[in-house]
């Protein structure tokens, strides 16, 4: 049985609301296996992506892989759905299986 292990959750994860805690654990379950790209996504003090959402996306300089995972983690924070389920197929086995981890932890939280 693999061990549930997300990324390191923000700093401020602790003195936020539940929701955006919740949140933030959903993100970070789906990037597990790249947790580098939660410092990328999440402003280090406050709840809330580092910058617009627009600019988050684009995420020059990304593999597809990981442009993929910062568009799922996106949706997952804005309560959006706006990447096509489909395009997770871009994503190798691993990080596939950690966004329906992910999701869980989302619906769970309430707000999926």
């Amino acid at each position: 049985m693999e061990t549930f292990k997300p990324a390191k959750l923000p700093k401020w994860a602790d003195t936020c609301t539940k929701g955006d805690r919740m949140r933030a654990l959903a993100c970070a379950t789906a990037l597990e296996h790249m947790p580098h790209l939660m410092d990328y996504l999440f402003h280090p003090e406050k709840a809330q992506l580092r910058m617009k959402t627009e600019k988050v996306v684009e995420a020059g300089g990304k593999s597809g892989g990981e442009k993929v995972l910062i568009r799922f983690c996106v949706d997952l924070w804005n309560g959006g759905a706006k990447l096509p389920f489909l395009e997770l197929s871009r994503v190798d086995d691993y990080n596939f299986h950690a966004c329906m981890k992910a999701m869980t932890v989302a619906r769970l939280g309430g707000f999926l």
